[in-house]
């Protein structure tokens, strides 16, 4: 909240409040609340805290099922590159790189 009465370069607290809401909730310290997230991730606010929100989005996918496509269809329709980009960054950082430790094998493509 003090982040928008008085913002910090890039809404730095509010990106670091929500990356430190999803830490607590992926081990498990808090319930699995995805309404922070989405607040956050509405058109109108800045892009820095959009990408920070959709970035916490990403790495809660695994607990998620469902949000893959959701953040795959808001990749189609964002408006906002940098916005769109940090969604498929995460993408691949986090779901991607913990489906690769945990052994699972993809067939090339034929």
């Amino acid at each position: 909240r003090r982040d928008w009465l008085m913002p910090s370069f890039g809404h730095s607290v509010t990106c670091a409040a929500l990356e430190a809401t999803r830490v607590l909730q992926e081990r498990g310290l808090t319930a699995h609340d995805l309404s922070p997230f989405v607040k956050h991730a509405k058109v109108g606010n800045s892009s820095q805290v959009r990408s920070a929100a959709f970035r916490c989005i990403a790495q809660l996918t695994p607990s998620h099922p469902g949000l893959l496509t959701l953040l795959m269809s808001v990749v189609r329709s964002e408006m906002v590159p940098a916005v769109r980009l940090s969604i498929l960054e995460a993408l691949l950082d986090g779901p991607a790189q913990r489906i690769a430790r945990g052994g699972v094998v993809v067939a090339p493509n034929a």
